[in-house]
């Protein structure tokens, strides 16, 4: 009777080993299947996003990326040999009193700080960077305090 109950309680035993190994096995294969659903659907992002990258980059040789505070500024962001033509310049090159987005010519991106330039007008709300002066505000601060630079790449 004895052996009878140890069998019984070692065959319990390896009826829950199996349980739980098959259960760890579907979650590991359900794992490896999601990780491999999220790189796949990066690499499409990332190619999808370096075709934007190009297209942008055909119209304007300067373009370098675009400033995003998610839900408040995006911005594309220039380049060029001085500071001086995209003060009074949009995107497209044409003659624009609020100017673009621009990163200092000095500066390259490998740099550890970058100098972003842009025209702030308070009272315009079209302007590049006039939605900034809501920063002053704590919400606000908390709720945009995430700045991205995106270069493509």
């Amino acid at each position: 009777m004895k052996k009878f109950i140890y069998l019984f309680f070692i065959l319990i035993g390896i009826s829950i080993y199996i349980f739980f190994n098959k259960e760890e096995k579907i979650i590991l294969k359900e794992s490896i299947y999601l990780k491999e659903a999220i790189y796949k659907e990066r690499e499409v992002i990332q190619e999808k996003d370096l075709t934007i990258f190009n297209e942008r980059k055909n119209i304007n040789e300067d373009y370098i990326g675009e400033i995003i505070i998610e839900d408040l500024i995006s911005e594309y962001v220039v380049q060029t040999v001085d500071n001086e033509f995209y003060l009074k310049h949009d995107f497209y090159k044409n003659e624009f009193s609020q100017g673009s987005v621009f990163l200092d010519y000095r500066i390259s991106l490998d740099d550890q700080n970058l100098i972003i330039y842009g025209h702030y007008v308070y009272k315009d709300e079209t302007s590049k960077f006039s939605l900034l002066h809501l920063l002053k505000e704590e919400e606000n601060y908390e709720k945009y305090k995430n700045i991205k630079l995106d270069l493509g790449y």
